[in-house]
């Protein structure tokens, strides 16, 4: 439900570029788990690295995600869970081929550390990828894994001479990879105009580390019209959104700053000349969002 003001919306500017500062008053991006590694945690990991995901359950009640790079699909498997912390993540592929041997498997494991080549009982090939979490991983150290599986995955299908195009990819579930015309979009149905700000973390750091976040507005929608605000691949596991009409707005606990011209901003500091408005979250990992888009209604 939206959060009613008095305050009067912004319909007099769309989007131009200028550089200031933003703040997000919480955090946004969980640290992996102290005793192991949440599957929150890799959620984040791989949606900060542009992957789609799925999160699940496998048939033990342990989180599964099922996620791509390109056509190519893979899982992610936990093992050894308390709750939802685990202390082994997989990550694995698998293709379908009738060309690849076992001498190609031993090959690739004798040359590389990073992912466990293999064929199973159709004989056809396989990359696992392994990591012992016990103990806790940082966040740093998560999207640093990410990273090597996304290249150990490229090098493998080099290895194996592996065509995309061919006779299938990876055993992740079907639309696993976003499809080219996924969005996020925004719907007014509130019965009267609106203008959105939103607002994403930016993909870089200020000099102590902290994550910065790029807030922008003003779109207009009109009542019934939708508008595209992001477009796929998302970058990012959480999306944020803020609207404003005449007789009130739509909001949440998530703090950005805003001008009440059109803006771009980005930076961690949110200083007295600029207004705070609490924006609310679209968290990208829930079902297939990431796979297909996700549609915000404002409904009165």
């Amino acid at each position: 439900m939206p959060v009613r003001s008095t305050r009067k919306p912004k319909l007099s500017g769309i989007l131009t570029a200028a550089a200031f500062a933003a703040v997000a008053t919480l955090a946004l991006v969980q640290p992996a788990a102290a005793d192991g590694v949440s599957a929150d945690a890799v959620v984040d990991a791989l949606a900060r690295e542009g992957l789609p995901v799925d999160l699940g359950e496998d048939l033990f009640g342990d989180p599964e995600i099922a996620s791509g790079i390109g056509d190519t699909r893979f899982d992610v498997l936990f093992f050894d869970c308390d709750g939802d912390v685990c202390e082994t993540i997989t990550f694995s592929a698998a293709y379908v081929s009738d060309s690849v041997s076992l001498q190609d498997m031993n090959d690739w494991n004798v040359e590389n550390l990073h992912g466990q080549a293999y064929l199973d009982d159709e004989d056809d090939p396989n990359l696992d990828f392994t990591i012992f979490a016990g103990g806790g991983l940082t966040t740093a150290n998560l999207r640093r894994i990410v990273k090597q599986w996304v290249r150990s995955v490229s090098e493998f299908e080099d290895h194996i001479g592996w065509n995309s195009s061919s006779d299938g990819a990876a055993r992740a579930e079907d639309g696993a990879a976003a499809s080219n015309d996924a969005t996020i979009e925004v719907c007014n149905e509130s019965g009267a105009g609106v203008s959105i700000a939103y607002a994403t973390a930016s993909g870089g750091t200020d000099s102590s580390g902290e994550t910065l976040f790029r807030s922008e507005g003003w779109l207009n929608i009109e009542d019934g019209e939708c508008i595209d605000v992001w477009d796929a691949p998302f970058a990012n596991r959480y999306y944020y959104v803020y609207a404003e009409a005449d007789d009130g707005h739509y909001g949440g606990d998530y703090y950005f700053c805003t001008l009440e011209d059109a803006f771009e901003i980005v930076d961690t500091q949110c200083t007295a000349e600029y207004e705070r408005e609490g924006f609310f979250q679209i968290d990208m990992s829930i079902g297939s969002r990431m796979t297909f888009g996700y549609t915000e209604n404002l409904v009165p």
